[in-house]
């Protein structure tokens, strides 16, 4: 089976669009949970150091 380079790139773009879409939908119910929008939850975060709340970031959960 041969694949050529325009079969490769859109699978490569549909795998970066359905980790955008997860990413987004994690997002999304973060800041359902801390009732703010994550840049905000980003400063309060940094701010005070608080790495148990810091590790429960989306992009922590994304490592495939």
């Amino acid at each position: 089976m041969l694949v050529n380079d325009k079969e490769i790139k859109n699978l490569l773009k549909a795998d970066l669009l359905y980790r955008l879409h997860i990413l987004e939908e994690e997002i999304k119910l973060f800041e359902k949970k801390y009732n703010k929008k994550f840049s905000e939850f980003e400063k309060e975060v940094r701010k005070k150091e608080n790495f148990e709340k810091w590790d429960d970031q989306p992009s922590k959960n994304l490592n495939t």
